[in-house]
């Protein structure tokens, strides 16, 4: 990734870690009931990359939940999980409540050094995937492993040992739901694949502003495209190909929020020649221009 890449991703308007009782904790479980009410309504229903880690839990009530610029229904037992970098928004239709925890990959850090077996569970659970429908055990273990970590979080100030406290709350919940059927299900639908579909992921975030052709990686993977696209459409449902016009398209969406940067440069970033070949690619896989998608982010 070129520096010059990474500065086009970080104009995008970004969601730093912050608790509202500013206690220096880089962790944090708030209400839904609380976000999607004035004033903090205007900032959670706009196009924002979070810094940090975020799971929601529905309790009650329907609506949708953008990431990356997909809209997903909402309802109760939907349990969502997403990574920091994604660029999210609640959507202002429907009315629901429930939990969201937030935390950074620096808490996450040190939790993982007091319990090293953490960071599988935790890598587990974050790569599982986005959306899971929670049946009612899985559900109430959720939603009563995120009341006690946030009666730990708000109890900072007088608890001894709060510190400690608060990373054996969290951890419990991490393997908790990392152990949870629906995501176990997941995980074994993508059992046989896990390794090439890895090293491909990787290779393709490493390289996607620079290297378009799916043969390149497979190449770069010393296996036949054949066979790549036969393990990534087992494990996710798409190919090489279809992989790398995704990756390109969100990450030329992301930009295309930030109002400053004209969408030649855009196209330069992320490695076509000409910025016409980059409209037509967008406008092919989109349905919109470059520029009619940005105005209709405004």
């Amino acid at each position: 990734m070129t520096n010059r890449a990474t500065d086009m991703r970080q104009n995008l308007q970004e969601a730093q870690f912050a608790r509202r009782d500013s206690l220096p904790l880089q962790v944090e479980v708030l209400r839904l009931e609380d976000l999607l009410r004035a004033p903090f309504d205007a900032k959670t229903t706009a196009q924002t990359r979070t810094q940090f880690h975020s799971i929601l839990l529905i309790e009650r009530g329907q609506s949708y939940h953008h990431v990356d610029f997909e809209r997903h229904p909402i309802g109760p037992g939907d349990l969502l999980l997403m990574p920091a970098g994604c660029v999210q928004a609640f959507d202002r239709a429907g009315h629901v409540s429930g939990s969201l925890l937030l935390f950074t990959p620096e808490f996450l850090d040190t939790a993982c050094a007091r319990l090293p077996s953490l960071v599988a569970a935790s890598d587990v659970l974050l790569g599982a995937g986005l959306r899971f429908g929670l049946g009612a055990s899985s559900f109430a273990q959720a939603r009563d492993d995120l009341a006690t970590l946030s009666r730990y979080t708000e109890s900072m100030r007088s608890t001894h040992f709060a510190e400690e406290s608060i990373a054996s709350a969290f951890s419990l919940l991490i393997f908790s739901l990392a152990g949870l059927a629906e995501i176990s299900h997941s995980l074994d639908e993508q059992a046989g694949h896990g390794e090439l579909v890895s090293r491909f992921q990787e290779l393709l975030e490493a390289q996607f502003t620079r290297r378009h052709r799916a043969a390149w990686y497979a190449k770069s993977l010393n296996v036949s495209l054949r066979t790549l696209d036969r393990h990534l459409v087992a494990s996710g449902g798409v190919s090489a190909r279809q992989s790398i016009s995704a990756r390109l398209v969100l990450e030329a969406k992301r930009a295309l929020i930030e109002q400053n940067i004209p969408i030649k440069n855009i196209a330069y970033e992320l490695g076509f020649s000409e910025p016409q070949n980059f409209t037509r690619f967008f406008r092919t896989q989109t349905g919109l221009s470059p520029a009619d998608f940005r105005t209709s982010q405004r």
